[in-house]
């Protein structure tokens, strides 16, 4: 008698383990996995800290995104370079792309965009001395105007030149070691970034001295979004749960909580 009730608890006893095994599984089946990539090599957006984990505004973003949204997981892969991110994205082989991507005519033909999660506006950042420039307009025909080529900026000065012949000398430079030296030379006068381009790069080089003037003029305005492939049913429900995540963050202000947090790590990691 006593051994046929041991029997029986025992199956007593395994029936709700089986049962909530089997809830478990089917709760992973129907999980979607978002699989995502950013490069590792734009501090502080998204690098490598000195203990070799992947860190920075772009992974804490995401990772605020994945703890509210139930039924989704995401998963990262390193990817560097735009055109290489934007190419998987085409492919298929992820789901997003998040790495400080502005949009433009060109882009939103072949790419669905989320909302804005952070500020792109670009200003004129001029050598120190000279107030008076707030805007492109306020050069003068022998002053430089830096820029690495191709990029965004680059295609504005050409643009802009079209239209206003010598209104300042067009410095493009198209190989990263000029740049980099440029970046410290006192031959550098001016050049068009976003105010968390000026200040990082006065975190990363010591004799960088460009400033943004007081009542400086945007030269233009955007946000940062991450990228999504276009027209495809998978990515539309994706991207429209990211943004419900997104708008949710940004009016509890966890956003900007994210952004004071991870810039402030890479400010304390230059340090030590």
């Amino acid at each position: 008698m006593k051994k046929f009730l041991a029997v029986g608890l025992f199956f007593v006893l395994l029936i709700p383990v089986l049962f909530g095994a089997g809830e478990k599984q089917k709760s992973n089946a129907e999980e979607i996995v978002v699989y995502w990539a950013s490069g590792n090599q734009y501090a502080p957006y998204c690098y490598v800290d000195k203990s070799g984990k992947d860190v920075g505004y772009e992974y804490e973003i995401i990772a605020e995104v994945d703890r509210r949204l139930k039924g989704y997981r995401f998963e990262h892969q390193v990817l560097n370079g735009l055109n290489v991110l934007l190419n998987a994205v085409d492919a298929g082989t992820i789901d997003l792309a998040a790495h400080e991507i502005a949009k433009n005519e060109e882009r939103e033909k072949t790419y669905d965009f989320s909302v804005g999660y952070n500020d792109a506006d670009t200003y004129l950042s001029v050598r120190p001395g000279n107030p008076n420039i707030k805007t492109i307009a306020d050069l003068k025909p022998n002053q430089s105007l830096t820029a690495f080529s191709p990029s965004a900026q680059s295609v504005y000065i050409n643009s802009y030149l079209a239209e206003n012949p010598n209104a300042f000398i067009p410095d493009l430079i198209s190989s990263a070691e000029v740049w980099f030296a440029r970046l410290t030379s006192p031959d550098l006068f001016s050049m068009i970034g976003t105010k968390d381009d000026n200040f990082l790069n006065a975190l990363k080089y010591e004799n960088y001295n460009l400033v943004v003037n007081e009542g400086a003029v945007p030269v233009s305005t955007s946000k940062i979004h991450m990228a999504f492939k276009k027209n495809n049913e998978r990515s539309t429900q994706i991207r429209t749960a990211v943004d419900e995540a997104l708008n949710a963050m940004q009016a509890d202000g966890t956003i900007a909580a994210i952004k004071k947090r991870t810039f402030d790590e890479y400010v304390e990691s230059l340090s030590k």
